[in-house]
């Protein structure tokens, strides 16, 4: 349809020209010399959209040969922008739906119905952590973070985000979520992948910029200057985030320019390489989050999240959580231990190798953290009313191991 738009617009700009009196020397000539070049722009135009429906049929042929498999940069897309502090934030207001299932951001860009930031007495919550905690592949109202709230006995803000390593979800609850004033902070760990974000400065699965720490001398120093990008740099960014023709171009460019591209999977191994650091500079992170809580006048509770293999048998970085003098007198909650009292087996609350959970793995899951909070806020108030308020640690001594916290991390 363009072929035909174009020379008529062109056609009619030239008549107005004549009936507005623009019959001076110079605009005609310059009218003379656009007919005698209007058949090179036609053929320019022409080779531009094939060009383009060339590209798109690429794109296309890519995307059915796919299958609709999951891509975790184009998920990633769908519902976050980009962030000079933390790589990717999600988008206020952005909805998607998918085979009935829908995931919705409210305005002020966490998932989950808006709360207000000040007033009431419900205990309010604040919810950490990455697509696990978010509730990658359910609906808004199966999340364990809604679940939680759903009696109304507590307000959640689940600032969890898809892709989040412990790092970002530091920095976002410094930046946001302790402006929320949270009677309890919740920092969800993943036990798929989050001792490997640390590791990276993008996205574990993609192009995406992150910021990460690195623990020196004691201390942890964050690195972020590589956020700060130019519109240029952002456009190519949101390209390679939408086509995988492009991506599969860079691929092409990479192998026969430096050799194979490395696979998520191999990024991950080799951040891994390092276990003792890797463990290190992790619980480093999650020891300041619990200090920063703490420093707020909120209880800090780390949740454990399996993968299938630690499901099974057990696994030794999940073993670390019970020998690390940084997790000193910090509540930890593993889940594998109640889903497996339960007689749970994992496909019935994972969609996944990782740990995504199923509705059903997000209602246990609210039913176990319901408990624990529970518990901690019974302690705290017994300490309170007898004169001795607790140190926020202190309650992980007695949750017990029927909570999978054990004396006070978790037992692999």
């Amino acid at each position: 349809m363009l072929l035909y738009i174009c020379p008529v617009l062109i056609h009619y700009a030239l008549a107005v020209s004549h009936r507005c009196g623009w019959r001076d020397s110079g605009m005609m000539i310059r009218a003379s010399a656009l007919r005698r070049r209007l058949p090179e722009l036609l053929l320019t135009a022409v080779s531009c959209l094939f060009v383009l429906g060339v590209l798109a049929s690429l794109e296309s042929w890519l995307r059915l040969r796919t299958g609709g498999a999951p891509d975790a940069v184009v998920d990633l897309a769908r519902l976050h922008r980009y962030s000079e502090t933390l790589g990717w934030e999600p988008r206020p207001l952005a909805r998607y739906c998918e085979s009935g299932v829908c995931t919705s951001i409210n305005e002020r860009g966490y998932r989950g119905r808006l709360v207000g930031a000040n007033g009431g007495s419900t205990p309010r919550v604040l919810i950490l952590g990455d697509s696990v905690a978010f509730g990658l592949g359910v609906g808004d109202d199966d999340t364990f973070s809604h679940r939680l709230a759903q009696d109304g006995s507590l307000q959640t803000f689940n600032l969890a985000v898809q892709g989040y390593g412990p790092d970002q979800s530091l920095i976002r609850m410094e930046q946001e979520g302790l402006a929320l004033r949270p009677d309890v902070v919740i920092m969800n760990f993943c036990l798929d992948n989050d001792f490997a974000d640390t590791a990276v400065d993008t996205f574990l699965y993609g192009p995406q910029p992150k910021p990460y720490f690195v623990l020196s001398r004691g201390e942890l120093l964050k690195h972020d200057d590589h956020l700060r990008i130019g519109p240029t740099e952002r456009m190519a960014l949101w390209l390679e985030e939408r086509s995988l023709l492009l991506r599969h171009v860079q691929s092409l460019t990479a192998t026969l320019g430096r050799g194979r591209p490395i696979h998520w999977r191999e990024r991950m191994r080799l951040a891994l390489e390092e276990r003792p650091e890797r463990i290190a500079t992790t619980f480093a992170i999650l020891r300041r989050m619990s200090d920063r809580a703490e420093a707020a006048g909120a209880a800090f509770l780390l949740v454990v999240h399996p993968t299938g293999p630690a499901y099974r048998s057990g696994s030794p970085w999940l073993a670390a959580f019970s020998s690390s003098p940084l997790l000193d007198r910090i509540s930890v909650l593993s889940l594998r231990e109640p889903y497996r009292a339960q007689g749970l087996r994992f496909r019935e609350i994972s969609m996944d190798r990782g740990g995504h959970l199923t509705p059903l793995g997000h209602r246990v899951a609210a039913e176990v953290i319901g408990t624990a909070l529970r518990e901690i806020r019974r302690q705290r108030d017994a300490r309170s009313r007898a004169g001795r308020p607790a140190a926020l640690g202190e309650t992980a001594q007695q949750l017990g191991p029927g909570l999978g916290v054990g004396g006070p991390r978790p037992r692999a």
